[in-house]
């Protein structure tokens, strides 16, 4: 069993809050901006196949947790759209996401971010075979995707948002209002999922997050 307390740290899991101690963040998001629309670890060669996210501390206004069916979303695209993105690749940069984050956060960029600056590039498929389902999912990240393989930058961008535009519109996302002892898992490799701002000088939000590989 993990400690509640905030300021102790449990092998594998991955602080996520707006508390601050002394100046400093104890973990990562810091709650008071939109986060991007992500899968987790996006960045890495090796993908995050599920997420497991428990709340501690839940405020009673803003922190919701947004999940995007990308399986559902690319089943409805048209066939066209399909057959066209079917084998594209994307370049995915935690040196972009950093920067990015930077600049929309006034300066400040989460811990992940800030310790993984000036790793490589990495290219993950656009459209992602499920291994267990053989289900296809839309692999996407407003941040973290640089472009797309072999277009050009005013047309990868262009596509890219068209995807995340369509993904994460009503018909596909589902967001939770989250309970003091929630436990939420989910498959990495088919839903984006992002968080929504919470006032930190309000409410306090805790959440301890572990990976599945």
């Amino acid at each position: 069993m993990c400690p509640v307390d905030p300021r102790d740290r449990c092998s594998g899991l991955t602080i996520i809050s707006n508390i601050h101690q002394d100046g400093t963040p104890i973990g990562i998001y810091d709650g008071d901006q939109e986060e991007e629309w992500h899968a987790d670890n996006s960045f890495k060669p090796k993908l995050t196949s599920a997420t497991m996210l428990y709340s501690v501390i839940t405020p009673p206004r803003g922190g919701e947790t947004r999940f995007a069916d990308a399986t559902r979303a690319y089943a409805s695209l048209s066939s066209a759209t399909q057959q066209r993105i079917g084998e594209m690749r994307a370049v995915h940069s935690i040196e972009q996401l950093g920067v990015l984050q930077s600049q929309t956060s006034g300066g400040q960029s989460s811990i992940a971010a800030g310790s993984l600056a000036g790793h490589p590039e990495v290219e993950h498929p656009l459209v992602l075979t499920h291994p267990a389902s053989g289900s296809r999912s839309l692999l996407l990240g407003s941040m973290v995707i640089s472009s797309i393989a072999g277009l050009a930058e005013t047309e990868s961008h262009a596509l890219l948002d068209e995807l995340l535009a369509h993904t994460t519109s009503a018909p596909y996302v589902y967001s939770h209002r989250w309970e003091q002892g929630d436990l939420i898992v989910w498959d990495n490799l088919a839903t984006l999922h992002t968080a929504c701002p919470c006032d930190s000088s309000r409410h306090h939000r805790l959440l301890y997050r572990a990976s599945i590989r």
